[in-house]
């Protein structure tokens, strides 16, 4: 390791990780279908609640999945009275598992997990109702593209409902599995975060599933970001042709709103969440 990956590994044995799915399920207390399932409804309640009645958003509609992980998202929407969910993703062993967690729910009726690409997505257009981004935005290769497919494919008046952490996030480097650093991608280079991790994850019993995750074929760099901040979502969705419904930022818990709101570089180093409604 380069001298960075060495500073960055000894300073991470002073800091506690938060608690991540991937070592729930390795220490035999839940699935990581079941956390999603979990945040699905923390997500729901917690950000969308007083801004939109959930069963305009999922009774009686057709809706699309985007990022559906291991399904636990995917199973909580389709409790809820759709007449139809489709789970997109790209990361195979997530499709794998998403269709056994569907099995398992017994949610096959209702739910299709597909892997595909939300930047050409498989579908027709004016096909879905309502398309949700649940902690998938900070994720996508081609953003833009996805937007417009997005348009292409919801129905007139439809809403594309969107929440992530925004990069400058604390944890928004996305590796607090392993490193509890909070804002160590700002204090280390991406090659440094790199070495870190591949050392710190060596020899876990999902060693593999976690690199192929979040590295690149190479395993020399973050694939699983865009470094999504705050002012380059808001330039995508005002270039997009989507009607903007709603725009909030949620602060973290020690941050007021005021002063998130008041400072914009502050923003992007104080938000928690990102919560976004469009309409078409």
């Amino acid at each position: 390791m380069q001298p960075a990956a060495r500073l960055l590994t000894f300073i991470n044995n002073f800091f506690t990780p938060p608690e991540h799915p991937f070592d729930l399920q390795l220490q035999g207390k839940k699935t990581f279908a079941e956390w999603e399932y979990e945040q699905a409804l923390k997500t729901f309640e917690g950000y969308f609640a007083d801004l939109i009645n959930l069963k305009v958003v999922l009774e009686k509609k057709v809706v699309l999945d985007v990022g559906c992980g291991s399904g636990g998202r995917t199973a909580y929407y389709a409790e809820r009275g759709p007449v139809k969910v489709i789970g997109i993703d790209i990361f195979d062993p997530f499709v794998n598992e998403a269709r056994q967690y569907i099995k398992q729910k017994n949610l096959e009726s209702l739910v299709d997990i597909e892997k595909a690409d939300a930047a050409d997505m498989p579908f027709d257009d004016e096909t879905f109702d309502t398309i949700i981004f649940n902690d998938v935005f900070e994720h996508l290769a081609r953003p833009d593209v996805v937007l417009k497919e997005c348009y292409r494919v919801l129905k007139s008046r439809g809403l594309v409902l969107i929440n992530f952490p925004p990069y400058w996030h604390p944890y928004g480097a996305h590796v607090m599995d392993i490193i509890g650093i909070p804002w160590v991608h700002r204090f280390f280079s991406e090659k440094a975060i790199v070495q870190a991790y591949k050392h710190l994850v060596k020899g876990k019993p999902d060693e593999e599933k976690r690199l192929s995750l979040r590295l690149d074929d190479d395993r020399q760099s973050l694939s699983y970001l865009n470094q999504m901040t705050i002012k380059r979502f808001k330039r995508l969705i005002r270039l997009s042709p989507f009607k903007i419904v709603v725009f909030r930022l949620v602060p973290l818990k020690q941050f007021p709103l005021k002063q998130i709101n008041l400072f914009p570089l502050a923003r992007e180093y104080t938000t928690r969440m990102v919560v976004t409604i469009l309409q078409k």
